[in-house]
């Protein structure tokens, strides 16, 4: 699993059924994916597929969860994009960590 702040390279694949296009058939952008690996509020390793996922919110402050295969200490692979659904009780928590972060920030 990456460390959070750690520099990242990611790699995009624009054909048909790559990860740009996965990510577009759920409205969100490959900028908004680097935000979530670049800075995740948490990171895990998917209960699915035992991959790594990165746990954050982007700038738009939408809450997103990218299952990724590092390719090595600073290179990511995007495979997966989940959209957790709605549960106020980890919304208020995933904000809560976020603001956090934010106010501790210099």
């Amino acid at each position: 699993m990456r460390s959070a702040h750690a520099p990242i390279e990611v790699i995009w694949d624009y054909g048909p059924d790559g990860n740009v296009q996965h990510l577009a058939e759920h409205d969100v952008t490959p900028q908004e994916a680097e935000e979530v690996l670049a800075d995740p509020i948490t990171a895990d390793v998917s209960r699915s597929t035992g991959r790594p996922i990165a746990f954050g919110l982007t700038r738009r402050g939408r809450r997103l969860a990218v299952v990724y295969e590092a390719v090595d200490a600073i290179t990511v692979y995007p495979l997966r994009l989940l959209m957790p659904r709605s549960s106020h009780a980890r919304d208020t928590k995933l904000q809560e960590a976020a603001e956090s972060r934010e106010d501790s920030r210099p």
